[in-house]
C-alpha cells in the first residue's frame, strides 16, 4: 500500500488541533484532515430490551442486518450510526463512525474503558478517526448504554466485539483484512484477550492503562480503601474525601459484583478473565500506554505485560518519559531497561515500523492522559496502527 505521508495532519486534527487539509490519492487510506472541532452527539437514548435466545431477530428492512439502526449523523463526508445488533442471546448498543464515500476503509475496533458505556469522549474520537479514514465499531458491550445482559469483566464483552465486527465485515464499506484495535482500561482486556483468541485478526493494538491481573488490582483497591488511601497522588482532596477514594469503590462494586466475590473468594473467575495467563502469547503487534498517577490500573500491571513478552522471546522498546515528557531511564520501574534516546517522531507511521511490541511509561498521569501526554500517545497509537495496514 502506497505511503501515508498525510498521517500527521489527521493525527493533529484527532487532538485537536488546527490543521491544514491534506488529501491522499488512496480513498482507502486513513486521512489526516479530519476537523475535531464537532461536538460529540448525545448518547443513544433508545433502550434495548433482552429477548429469549429463540426471539426473532427484526425484520429486514432498512436496518439491514442490524436489529435497529438510528441516523445520528449523514453529512460532511461522514455517516455515524448507532445500532442495535445480536450478540448471542443479547442485543447490544453500538456506535459505528465512518466516511461517506462509498469506498472500503480500514476498521477500528474502539473499545471502550470502564463500565457505563461509551462516554463523550468515546464518541468524539469515533468521529474524529471515521474523518481519518476508519470505519470505527464502538460496542458498548453487554450490561451497558441500554444493552442486554450484565457486566462480565473481559469475558462476555469479547464476544459483544466479535459479533459486531462479523456483521460489520459483510457490508461494503468494511475493509475485511484491516482490522486494527484500540483498547482502553476494561477494553484493553477485552481487546488484548481478542488479539489471542484470534491471532489474525488483528495488523496491530494500541492499550492504554491495559489490565493484566484482575485479582491483583482488585485486592490494591481493597487494601487502599483499608488504608485510607496512603498514595501520595490520591491525597488530594474532594469535599474532605480523597479523589480516589470513589474511583476504587466503584471498581470494587462493579468487578466483585460481577465475578461474584472478591478474588480470595472466587480466584478463578479472577484469573479467568485476567489475561495474565495469556499475554506472552499475544503475537499482534502491540503499542502499550501506561501512567504513574493511575489509581486503577497500577503501572507494575504495565511492566506484567512487558514480563510476559520478553520471556516469551518478544523484543520490547520501551520509553519512560517525566512530567515534561523528558526521557528518563529509571532503574526501579520495571526493573529499568529504558530507552535513553529520543522518541521518534510521534506522528510519523514509519518511525513505528521497527519493533512490533512497546511500552510508554508516562510519570504523573492517570488513568486518562491529559495535555501534552495526550496528544503525544494519541499520535503514537494511530501512527502505530497506520504503519501496519
Amino acid at each position: 500500500m502506497q505511503s501515508r505521508a498525510p498521517f500527521l495532519l489527521a493525527v493533529l486534527a484527532l487532538t485537536g488541533c488546527s490543521t491544514k487539509s491534506a488529501t491522499t490519492a488512496d480513498a482507502s487510506v486513513p486521512r489526516l484532515d479530519a476537523s475535531l472541532t464537532d461536538a460529540s452527539p448525545p448518547p443513544p437514548t433508545d433502550a434495548a430490551v433482552d429477548s429469549p435466545p429463540d426471539a426473532s431477530p427484526a425484520p429486514p428492512d432498512a436496518s439491514g442486518p442490524w436489529l435497529s439502526d438510528t441516523l445520528v449523523q449523514d453529512g460532511s463526508g461522514l455517516v455515524v450510526e448507532d445500532v442495535v445488533y445480536r450478540s448471542g442471546a443479547l442485543k447490544v448498543h453500538a456506535r459505528i463512525c465512518r466516511p461517506l464515500d462509498g469506498v472500503a476503509h480500514p476498521v477500528l475496533l474502539l473499545n471502550h474503558g470502564g463500565f457505563v458505556g461509551l462516554l463523550d469522549a468515546d464518541r468524539l474520537f469515533c468521529e474524529n478517526a471515521a474523518r481519518a479514514g476508519y470505519v470505527v465499531l464502538a460496542s458498548s458491550y453487554r450490561g451497558e448504554d441500554g444493552s442486554g445482559g450484565k457486566v462480565e469483566v473481559c469475558q462476555g464483552e469479547i464476544d459483544d466485539v466479535r459479533a459486531l465486527l462479523a456483521i460489520a465485515l459483510t457490508l461494503p464499506y468494511a475493509e475485511a483484512n484491516e482490522i486494527v484495535a484500540w483498547g482502553q482500561n476494561h477494553g484493553g482486556c477485552v481487546t488484548s484477550k481478542l488479539a489471542v483468541l484470534q491471532p489474525s485478526l488483528l495488523r496491530a493494538e494500541a492499550l492504554f492503562f491495559a489490565p493484566y491481573d484482575w485479582a491483583a488490582l482488585d485486592q490494591y483497591w481493597n487494601a487502599q480503601i483499608a488504608q485510607g488511601e496512603p498514595v501520595p497522588f490520591c491525597q488530594v482532596q474532594e469535599g474532605g474525601t480523597s479523589w480516589c477514594l470513589p474511583l476504587h469503590q466503584a471498581f470494587i462494586q462493579e468487578v466483585e459484583g460481577a465475578l461474584g466475590g472478591t478474588s480470595s473468594q472466587v480466584p478463578s473467575a479472577y484469573a479467568s478473565r485476567s489475561p495474565a495467563s495469556i499475554a506472552g502469547q499475544i503475537a499482534t503487534p502491540t503499542m502499550l500506554f501506561q501512567g504513574t498517577y493511575d489509581p486503577v490500573v497500577t503501572p507494575d500491571q504495565a511492566c506484567a505485560f512487558r514480563a510476559a513478552w520478553t520471556s516469551s522471546g518478544k523484543s520490547v522498546l520501551s520509553w519512560y518519559q517525566d512530567a515534561n515528557l523528558v526521557v528518563q531511564t529509571p532503574s526501579a520501574v520495571c526493573g529499568g531497561n529504558w530507552q535513553a534516546s529520543s522518541l521518534p517522531d510521534p506522528a510519523n507511521p514509519q518511525a513505528w515500523a521497527a519493533a512490533s511490541f512497546y511500552l510508554f511509561v508516562y510519570e504523573q498521569q492517570g488513568d486518562g492522559f491529559f495535555g501534552n501526554a495526550d496528544m503525544q500517545s494519541q499520535q503514537m497509537g494511530l501512527a502505530f496502527l497506520t504503519s501496519r495496514l
